[in-house]
């Protein structure tokens, strides 16, 4: 699972009182000083379908307002999202997770579905119309990794540096 040499691994995800997944708030579990970490970060349920990728994208928008990253994450958010309803499970009835989060002088992003297929890069032929959206999120994203769900399926996030922060 790639990460930033700088920063520890990833802690196991562990289940909040509200369902919500504790452990990829930063990287090695809580904060030194939990005031950084929003009491509550976005968070949203979409129905995994295509017309989700763009409502996913303005949501990111929505909720980084001005910020210089947002259109980063915006893209990088398109690619997660495309990766999920592409990838997982989808229909009407089944759904994807979008939270959002700034702590630790990042914005943060999971895209959690209920599919069991683990994400990896790849290099697509160059004629290949997909296949690039984990690259992208290599190259742009600070930090970036897989977290089982403890259930069924995975939750996957990035980072985005605050500029300033």
């Amino acid at each position: 699972m790639p990460h930033h040499p700088s920063l520890p691994a990833p802690a196991p995800p562990t289940r909040t009182r509200r369902g919500l997944l504790r452990g990829f708030l930063t990287p090695g579990g809580p904060p030194a000083h939990p005031r950084l970490v929003p009491l509550l970060p976005h968070f949203q349920r979409l129905p995994a379908l295509p017309q989700s990728v763009g409502r996913a994208r303005r949501i990111v928008h929505e909720v980084l307002g001005d910020a210089e990253e947002a259109d980063t994450a915006a893209l990088l958010t398109s690619e997660l999202v495309t990766n999920a309803v592409t990838h997982g499970p989808s229909g009407e009835d089944l759904r994807i997770e979008l939270t959002i989060w700034r702590a630790d002088a990042h914005w943060w992003v999971a895209v959690a579905d209920s599919g069991e297929l683990m994400p990896a890069p790849r290099t697509p032929p160059a004629d290949s119309e997909g296949g690039r959206g984990l690259l992208l999120v290599t190259t742009l994203a600070t930090t970036w990794g897989i977290l089982p769900r403890p259930t069924r399926g995975k939750a996957v996030y990035f980072a985005l540096p605050v500029p300033g922060s």
